[in-house]
């Protein structure tokens, strides 16, 4: 799962990266890319903003040259994707309360069910959390990712380390 969120979301729409970093990924072929969900082939102008994927399931890659806008490391990516959706929230309820629409008060059954949805969602993301410190940890060490096989991009390695090539399986 954390494998999937780094190969998709990196150098992506909620997490662009610098264009001058993305050498080592834009050499390599279409089918090795599509391996991990990803392609080389620019995001069409008629996909709306928040669309990340072709119809193939594949991500774009999406470029910035403004540094304050990319990220290094999907460590980053991760930090500015719960500032984005954080953000995002705010301004859909600033946006609902601005339209005059009626206000829905949830029934109980429904609040209980937003709260342990909740609860479910923190769990999962301290999960990721962890299992990112432990490969950023063999990361640094080692200069490896993943444990069976390696993902597309590090996670707490900077973007000028290249595209990792080696599993931290023997590492472990």
């Amino acid at each position: 799962m954390l494998a999937e969120q780094i190969n998709k979301n990196m150098c992506g729409v909620v997490c662009p990266c610098d264009e001058t970093l993305m050498e080592p990924w834009l050499a390599m072929t279409e089918e090795e890319l599509n391996v991990y969900g990803r392609t080389k082939n620019p995001k069409p102008s008629s996909a709306g903003p928040t669309e990340t994927e072709d119809a193939d399931g594949n991500a774009w890659f999406i470029f910035d040259t403004d540094e304050s806008k990319t990220v290094k490391t999907y460590l980053e990516c991760v930090k500015k994707a719960a500032e984005f959706f954080k953000a995002n929230e705010a301004a859909a309820a600033e946006a609902l309360a601005a339209s005059g629409a009626p206000v829905v008060v949830p029934t109980e059954e429904e609040k209980i069910k937003a709260e342990e949805d909740e609860k479910a969602t923190a769990e999962k993301e301290k999960k990721l959390e962890t299992g990112a410190k432990i490969i950023g940890f063999f990361e640094e060490k080692y200069t490896c990712t993943g444990i069976c096989s390696t993902t597309l991009f590090y996670v707490s390695l900077s973007l000028d380390s290249g595209v990792p090539a080696k599993a931290c399986l023997k590492h472990v």
